[in-house]
């Protein structure tokens, strides 16, 4: 019983850590690009540690009311907020955004460049993993828990009471 337990949690641990990197591949095949949900900002749309793949849309296409990733002027990191304003100058097109969550709009107009990452699939909850298994100390956790239940059932193979069902 054991060990048919310890058996299936590490074939189910393995087929989820090959599930996540083949539908990552196979993403990434079909053009787009993994992109992990890190905030709140965007609660109760998108959640915190949704994998949210994108896909590249013309700026001209983007209008109000849009998700995008949009990357804001100076030193801070990409967000992925809804557009609430829309600007064109000079051939150029300029959005304000905010998070669904968020009070109050950010505070930059942000130029969008000519292709700008929508989101096309959200997946909740399953950010967290891939996070966790792209790192290297995920990558020793996972590693760990298999050889910790492998180790664990060769042990009750060896020193099973007489008469226990294997």
């Amino acid at each position: 019983m054991v060990r048919r337990l310890s058996g299936a949690l590490v074939v189910g641990a393995l087929l989820l850590v090959i599930l996540v990197f083949s539908s990552l591949l196979g993403a990434r095949a079909l053009g787009l690009e993994p992109l992990v949900v890190r905030s709140g900002s965007m609660e109760s749309t998108i959640h915190t540690g949704s994998l949210v793949l994108v896909d590249d849309q013309p700026a001209a296409d983007i209008a109000v009311g849009d998700v995008a990733v949009v990357d804001p002027p100076g030193s801070a990191p990409p967000r992925l907020h809804r557009v609430i304003e829309r600007f064109d100058e000079h051939g150029r097109v300029f959005v304000r955004t905010q998070g669904d969550a968020n009070r109050t709009p950010d505070a930059d107009v942000v130029a969008l460049p000519p292709e700008v990452p929508t989101p096309a699939l959200v997946v909740p909850a399953l950010g967290y993993v891939v996070t966790a298994v792209s790192s290297r100390s995920g990558m020793l956790a996972v590693a760990s828990v298999i050889v910790l239940i492998l180790g664990a059932s060769a042990l009750w193979a060896m020193w099973r009471p007489a008469g226990a069902p294997a």
